[in-house]
This record gives structure tokens, C-alpha cells and sequence, in this order.
């Protein structure tokens, strides 16, 4: 059998803090974020920060920012993130659920 492809699904952390609001009406299932490290976050050294076209949406949560840290500065794969699932009118820690998948 071969290899799974290693895939992690979440909701988007701390959404009512940041900026979605500049972009969820041209968001939709299937974008992909980018992910950006912040290892000077006072909160989380293993902060992975996501955004949709250089607006900042929110962190991936901190029970998984380890494991994620590590995926996205692994130089032998990549991984990619995208928008899974979205609902503007949910509660924001509910709102945009995405998927980090590897994609090679």
C-alpha cells in the first residue's frame, strides 16, 4: 500500500482578532493561504500565521503550531494550504476550516 499523504484539517485560530473581514466576500472553498512563521511571537514561538492574499486571517491553533512549524520548514516536502470549509455567518473560531496537505 502506498504512502498516505499526511493531511491536517482545522479551524482557522483567533479570527476575531485580525482582518477576515477585508476579504471574506471574495473567499471561497478551495483558496489556498499561505502560511508564514512568526518565531518571535510572544505567545507561541511555533506561530504559523495564515493569510489570503497578504491579509492576515488568523493562526493555526496552537496545539498543532509544532507539528505544522516543522511540515512548513521541512525542505523535503510541500505542503500547501486551502480553504476547506467557510461560513461568514458562523462564529468567527468557526468560520474558514482548512486543510494542510502535502502536495509532493
Amino acid at each position: 500500500m502506498p504512502d498516505e499523504k499526511k493531511k491536517i484539517e482545522f479551524y482557522i485560530a483567533g479570527v476575531q482578532h485580525h482582518e477576515s473581514y477585508k476579504c471574506q466576500d471574495t473567499m471561497a472553498v478551495d483558496d489556498y493561504l499561505s502560511m508564514v512563521l512568526e518565531p518571535t511571537n510572544t505567545y507561541d514561538p511555533n506561530a504559523v500565521r495564515l493569510e489570503f492574499e497578504d491579509i492576515m486571517i488568523g493562526y493555526v491553533p496552537a496545539r498543532l503550531s509544532p507539528e505544522v512549524a516543522a511540515l512548513v520548514t521541512d525542505p523535503g516536502n510541500l505542503y500547501a494550504c486551502r480553504l476547506v470549509e467557510f461560513n461568514k455567518d458562523n462564529k468567527p473560531w468557526e468560520r474558514f476550516k482548512v486543510s494542510i496537505e502535502e502536495v509532493s
